[in-house]
């Protein structure tokens, strides 16, 4: 399926199977699938702009909220899986918010950087954005999904350098002491965190198919949604239990062995559905039914009530399904496609089976490289730009350029997710069994890597020839970014393949990899020269992200189980 123009503000058809959309309605937040998007990319643009009030401000007091973000991260992946990405997304903003609205109630430097710590709060809400988008998009797209709601939430750390500043000076303006107009302009983010907090739990559902607490049950009714829309199955309702789907409480025969007892499944309505358990032999017996009946002591014909919901009773949200000529039709067997992709209340067992497997190394350890590589550089990139040319590049003019470093997110990180979805679509012409699938993924996963080899070569370039050109350097270091930033968006974008049943702790797996990489790099730079030989530190951090990405190139996509 081509990208198509309608398919920034149409419903967008959905897998008949998962209920996940084909594409993105990034224009229209009316539709379901559209206004997740939004709520996804702006709730995490809300909360990154709050999570950077302080740096504006005050100086030097973002480092400490990465290790409280790290900590939030960890525990927001088994959080989502436990009860739902929407509510932990919505928790952590209306948490975050405590600490953020006694933020003006400081008087010292401690204060500052305790309400700094408990602010980070607010870094978290990673996690659960990119778990409810996954939940939210198909495999063919969720790649693009991921990078834009986290391209564009990343954008809040550039806005706040403008918001910021901008209300204090207002407020200065006003007449307000400068003591007074700091503290007043945490209002602003303040409000905006807890409206978008209670907005998003308000106006948004956990899952496609309905509440958090209901998800399993869509798995369990999929043979009947399969019918609905005409989609192969293992589970043939026609030869089953009669072509007439549509009548309800209806009296039907159905042919089978004494052994072969229907499962009832319940429904969100309370209503029981009896489904016949198909076996070879079920294919002959309305042809061989009477002879069967004779032979009582092997086979008899069993008459049951049955009820069965009309296929239009089942709410798709009024968007379009597979049909037998689109893509979307030919899904697998409901016990290893939807069941396979609903997320599992996490366990001991299943968070160390996770945590230990060598897929969630690779992420944790390429996206410490990126991610982290961001966070260290975006927090040097102005005072490197203002040591190397001291004479022609003010102070003001550093700070510009460093900006751009940051808003580059909203063009970089996507393209990574796109690119990474591109490789997928023209790979996967043959995709079916798991074994295809993961042959595939290796593109995406190689795209990971290319993207880590080239920024860490770049950053080694910066550092180790560390031109005296400002336009150079300029180049170089967004080029630098394009790459850097485009590997965070292909890795969110291989996440959702790996565990989709635990989804929730590998994404937060990931992303506290990327605050552990944040950290690191940046007592690298503070340890070159006691942090004035900023080149000397990108180029070990260049050669670092280089040893690690060919490290960890020969691990497979997927796990063998």
């Amino acid at each position: 399926m081509g990208f198509k123009l309608s398919h920034l503000y149409a419903p967008p058809d959905v897998n008949p199977v998962t209920l996940k959309a084909r594409s993105i309605p990034v224009l229209n937040p009316v539709d379901i699938y559209g206004r997740v998007f939004f709520f996804s990319w702006f709730g995490f643009m809300i909360a990154f702009w709050a999570w950077y009030t302080f740096p504006p401000l005050v100086a030097n007091s973002n480092i400490v909220s990465l290790c409280a973000t790290l900590l939030v991260r960890l525990v927001a992946g088994p959080l989502c899986d436990q009860f739902g990405p929407r509510n932990v997304f919505g928790g952590l903003l209306l948490v975050g918010s405590i600490p953020l609205g006694l933020a003006p109630l400081v008087h010292d430097a401690r204060g500052i950087y305790v309400s700094r710590f408990f602010i980070g709060i607010l870094g978290g809400s990673f996690v659960p954005c990119q778990v409810w988008s996954t939940g939210f998009f198909d495999k063919n797209v969720v790649g693009t999904a991921n990078a834009l709601t986290g391209g564009f939430g990343n954008a809040g750390g550039g806005i706040t350098y403008f918001i910021m500043p901008a209300v204090y000076d207002a407020l200065a303006g006003l007449g307000y002491l400068p003591g007074q107009a700091w503290r007043l302009t945490f209002l602003v983010p303040l409000g905006m965190v807890i409206s978008t907090g209670i907005a998003l739990i308000l106006l948004c559902p956990d899952t496609p198919t309905g509440r958090w607490s209901d998800r399993h049950l869509h798995a369990q009714r999929e043979p009947l949604n399969l019918d609905a829309h005409h989609a192969p199955s293992n589970f043939d309702l026609e030869t089953s239990i009669g072509t007439n789907t549509e009548k309800a409480n209806s009296i039907v025969d159905v042919p089978g062995r004494i052994t072969d007892r229907p499962d009832p499944i319940e429904t969100s309505k309370n209503k029981k559905q009896l489904l016949p358990r198909s076996s070879p032999d079920d294919a002959n017996d309305d042809d061989s039914n009477s002879d069967k009946q004779d032979d009582k002591s092997s086979a008899i014909a069993i008459t049951i009530p049955i009820t069965l919901e009309p296929s239009n009773t089942i709410n798709y949200n009024t968007h379009p399904t597979a049909t037998p000529n689109h893509p979307a039709a030919t899904v697998p067997a409901p016990s290893t496609a939807a069941a396979k992709e609903t997320i599992q209340p996490p366990t001991a067992r299943e968070l160390a089976r996770v945590a230990l497997s060598p897929q969630t190394a690779f992420h944790v350890l390429t996206y410490a490289c990126s991610f982290g590589a961001e966070l260290a550089v975006n927090s040097v990139l102005a005072a490197f730009y203002a040591a190397r040319f001291p004479g022609t590049l003010s102070q003001t003019g550093a700070a510009d350029w460093a900006a751009a470093f940051g808003f580059l997110n909203v063009v970089a990180r996507p393209l990574g997710g796109i690119v990474s979805d591109l490789l997928y679509k023209h790979f996967s012409s043959s995709l079916g069994r798991e074994n295809e699938e993961g042959m595939v993924l290796w593109w995406k996963k190689g795209w990971v890597v290319l993207c880590g080899l080239v920024t860490g070569a770049l950053l080694v370039v910066i550092g180790a020839i560390n031109p005296g050109k400002e336009g150079l350097v300029f180049a170089l270091v967004a080029l630098m970014a394009v790459f850097l930033e485009a590997g965070n968006g292909a890795n969110f974008s291989l996440v959702p393949h790996v565990h989709p049943r635990a989804n929730g702790v590998l994404s937060g797996l990931t992303g506290a990899g990327g605050n552990l990489g944040g950290v690191l790099f940046a007592v690298v730079f503070r340890c070159m020269d006691d942090g004035t030989d900023y080149a000397k530190g990108f180029w070990v951090i260049g050669v670092v992200t280089l040893v690690v990405n060919l490290g960890v190139c020969w691990i497979p996509p997927l796990p063998k189980a």
